[in-house]
């Protein structure tokens, strides 16, 4: 019975440590999901928010440009200093390649680059406009450049330029804000499902060591029990080899030939017993 019990421990014993490998390896591969989504999430939101404030940088540096723009002309139409003319002049010359780069950045957001392809016939505009005051104001017409600035379409293009670029800013932050939201709710199940893997591997890891604790001592015990066994089969032989040597003793033929039985000498010893 206690054989029949030790073999199908035994066979048992293997199916356990199979399971264990088994959901061992399950969570070890689950795991290292997880890790590389949460590294490829971090590396996108990352990226995201990497091109928001670039767009926001490009952003306030093209408005700063245009604020300076009119600025120049204003202390020029006023005053008549060649350095804000220079100014004016270099400020406008600045704003299309500055638009230009900000069309680069916002190349995957058609609705953002579309804004800003329309806004470019209307800085184009403004920019003529504020270059046409100071060559009025320069040919001596100060009448002309004065009625220009006053009833141009100048101010109307620059709040239009600058209303949307503001909302193109305002919709990158909210991109942003959006992503991050769900950023947040998927990175927290992908970390709790991290931590229920590692949690997993350490319970696994515990109950092989106990399982192979239970076996060592299962050998142990096994190994004793095979001491006491080949003990008493000593034991056994032992008796029955003296018990033989006794018999063999008391009835041994008179003649042993060549460590065999002499057939003639033992026929004799038959005849003369009997």
């Amino acid at each position: 019975m206690q054989r029949d019990t030790g073999s199908i421990a035994r066979s048992r014993r293997p199916g356990t440590q199979s399971i264990i490998l088994a959901a061992g390896i399950v969570f070890a591969v689950l795991l290292t999901i997880t890790s590389n989504l949460l590294l490829v999430r971090s590396q996108a939101d990352s990226t995201v928010l990497a091109q928001a404030l670039r767009v926001e940088a490009r952003v306030s540096e093209l408005q700063i440009l245009l604020h300076r723009s009119e600025a120049s002309q204003t202390r020029y139409l006023l005053a008549g200093d060649p350095g804000d003319a220079a100014t004016l002049r270099e400020t406008a010359e600045a704003a299309m390649p500055a638009l230009s780069d900000l069309q680069t950045i916002v190349a995957g957001d058609p609705p953002g680059l579309a804004a800003l392809q329309d806004l470019e016939p209307k800085i184009r505009d403004s920019v003529e406009e504020l270059r046409e005051t100071v060559r009025r104001h320069d040919a001596g017409d100060h009448a002309g450049a004065l009625a220009l600035v006053e009833h141009g379409p100048a101010r109307e293009l620059t709040r239009e330029i600058h209303a949307t670029l503001d909302r193109l800013v305002r919709d990158q932050r909210r991109s942003a804000e959006l992503r991050g939201s769900d950023s947040a709710k998927l990175t927290f199940w992908l970390v709790a499902v991290r931590r229920l893997s590692v949690v997993a591997l350490i319970a696994l890891l515990i109950a092989s060591i106990i399982i192979m604790r239970h076996v060592i001592r299962e050998r142990e015990v096994a190994l004793q029990s095979l001491e006491i066994v080949n003990a008493g089969l000593e034991y056994t032989i032992a008796e029955r080899t003296a018990e033989i040597r006794r018999t063999a003793g008391n009835c041994s033929p008179r003649r042993v030939w060549d460590g065999s039985w002499n057939v003639g000498a033992f026929g004799e010893w038959q005849a003369v017993e009997g």
